[in-house]
């Protein structure tokens, strides 16, 4: 995956809130800012320096720069870091991507592509296209483009699309489409349900449907839910309904588990029910467990539970084999303590171990010795 980091996106927002005070200086890279200022009253331009204490701040791009390759052995990640580079942006974001590309492989480099490439195609989205296409190759431009295409999306759907369509690269298309999706979300939303549901069949609108239902569940899952049922196809909305269900049912299980109860279609329910028990059980896995024991459904009541036992189990040992241990069902009792042991044997050996040395002589010992002899 190309997708930038969840660290990077931090990143990405402390820049974004970033004071610019070292700012002092503006290049013809940013037209915009020096109409800005040409428009300030030199009154209150100089009223502004006259409160500021600058002199232990950078004035041009090459000293801040230069600061910058200092503080590599801190890591471009740190504040100090990000700040000066925000403010070699602000100054001419071309010399700070010609500097940003120089930089070593590695996750400062990263970092420091993202930030310029996002920050700059807010501003001018073809001028940090063509830069990235000009200049960079591999990873480094693919990081690029698609941190282009995010920052365009965040001031310009239509432009993203436009960026997005000059591509014709599959992987590369699918990465890009996710950055759309993502830099456009929080203020588009509409928008973007309107392009996707209105592509042709194929790999970009399966792409763009699962990166809108990925990223508006996690905001605004009834919104997403209305687009859902009443826009796509019986076998797109099967597909989508899990990744909605997954990010609803963290957010509010209730609403979710409601949803999930009111469909009829087999197909959907059961792969809805799955999502549910499993997402729900890392919020209140004793109502994700008492659920799941209520479904009518043999097989999906076998399914449910293994589910919610195995997610259980990983952050809650003791609650989770105590209620397994509860069911009155021995064979479902069995399954769902097979299951949770096995995916604590997965997730945690040392876990596993250590709950062994602490139960001689459990019931559910057995399980729990059997996952860790076939890790």
């Amino acid at each position: 995956m190309l997708r930038c980091s969840t660290d990077l996106r931090l990143l990405n927002a402390i820049l974004i809130s970033t004071s610019l005070a070292f700012l002092s200086a503006c290049s013809d890279d940013n037209p915009a800012k020096t109409d800005t200022q040409s428009k300030t009253p030199s009154t209150q331009r100089d009223a502004k320096d006259s409160d500021d204490d600058s002199s232990d701040k950078p004035k041009d791009f090459a000293s801040i720069t230069k600061s910058l390759a200092a503080l590599q052995a801190i890591g471009a990640q740190s504040g100090e870091a990000v700040e000066l580079l925000a403010a070699a942006i602000e100054i001419s974001p071309k010399q700070a991507a010609e500097w940003a590309a120089t930089l070593p492989p590695g996750l400062n480099k990263d970092a420091c592509l993202e930030i310029v490439f996002n920050n700059w195609a807010q501003n001018a989205p073809k001028d940090a296209a063509q830069f990235a296409k000009t200049h960079l190759k591999g990873v480094d431009y693919r990081l690029a483009l698609a941190s282009v295409v995010e920052g365009a999306a965040s001031a310009s759907p239509e432009t993203a699309i436009a960026l997005l369509a000059s591509e014709n690269e599959p992987l590369l298309r699918s990465v890009l489409i996710d950055s759309l999706v993502s830099g456009a979300m929080d203020d588009n939303s509409e928008f973007l349900a309107e392009w996707a549901a209105a592509l042709p069949p194929g790999n970009d609108r399966d792409k763009a449907i699962s990166s809108l239902v990925e990223e508006w569940s996690t905001r605004r899952p009834v919104e997403c839910e209305k687009w859902l049922t009443r826009t796509l196809t019986p076998e797109e909305k099967n597909e989508q309904a899990v990744i909605l269900i997954t990010n609803w049912a963290s957010l509010n299980p209730r609403a979710a588990r409601a949803w999930v109860d009111a469909q009829t279609n087999p197909e959907l329910k059961e792969n809805a029910s799955i999502a549910l028990v499993e997402s729900w059980a890392f919020v209140d896995p004793a109502s994700a467990f008492q659920w799941a024991t209520g479904l009518q459904d043999p097989v999906l009541k076998k399914s449910a539970l293994e589910t919610v036992s195995a997610a259980w189990i990983v952050n809650d040992t003791a609650g989770a084999v105590e209620w397994a241990s509860k069911l009155p069902d021995t064979s479902l009792q069995q399954t769902a303590l097979q299951a949770a042991f096995e995916r604590l044997a997965e997730e945690s050996p040392a876990a596993l171990e250590y709950w062994i040395q602490q139960h001689p002589g459990h019931p559910a010992l057995i399980f729990a010795q059997t996952a860790f002899a076939e890790q």
